[in-house]
């Protein structure tokens, strides 16, 4: 059968044949060897970055720690804390010379896994002795300040314009960390 074709023929025909033996070749057995390749390689990629695990989860917690801070779930969580803040406010008020006009109730609100609390705390005095007190209560964590309201009011018997803040101090506190 190949004795009566012409050179051409043969050499179309030894192409063809060779084409085809590549594509059956690559089906049959080099397939599979390269998909092994990749899923060998992939599977390196993950027990790379499995192996730095604890680091990772190190740096996580401590950044997690960092806004937990930062948001006051981690400040101050015991029961005097409100008696701690009145305390530290009270001390700053008397050597800066700042009335403290009001310190009313804190006021809780409890949502899911969370509960807020809300402190309250009126002032009297300079802008910048007021701006000091704000930066102390955030520097040392004792919530993160949510609002401050600055009202000048003329007290019209004496001629004298007071000015006071009104400061919202919030704790969020995480409820399942103090049940387990």
């Amino acid at each position: 059968m190949f004795k009566n074709l012409t050179y051409k023929k043969k050499i179309k025909y030894l192409l063809f044949g060779s084409v085809l033996f590549l594509f059956l070749s690559y089906f049959i057995s080099l397939n599979k060897t390269i998909d092994l390749m990749f899923s060998c390689a992939e599977k390196k990629e993950i027990l790379i970055s499995v192996s730095n695990a604890p680091e990772k989860i190190q740096s996580i917690m401590n950044r997690l720690g960092t806004i937990e801070q930062s948001i006051g779930s981690n400040a101050k969580n015991d029961a005097g804390f409100q008696e701690k803040l009145l305390g530290k406010i009270s001390s700053y008020c008397q050597e800066q010379k700042i009335i403290l006009r009001e310190f009313p109730q804190t006021h809780w609100y409890e949502q899911q896994d969370y509960t807020v609390e809300t402190y309250t705390v009126v002032l009297e005095g300079s802008y910048i002795k007021l701006l000091k007190l704000l930066n102390m209560l955030e520097s040392e964590h004792y919530g993160k300040i949510t609002s401050v309201k600055f009202e000048s009011q003329k007290d019209y018997i004496s001629n004298i314009t007071k000015l006071t803040a009104t400061i919202y101090l919030q704790n969020i506190k995480n409820n399942k960390k103090h049940e387990s």
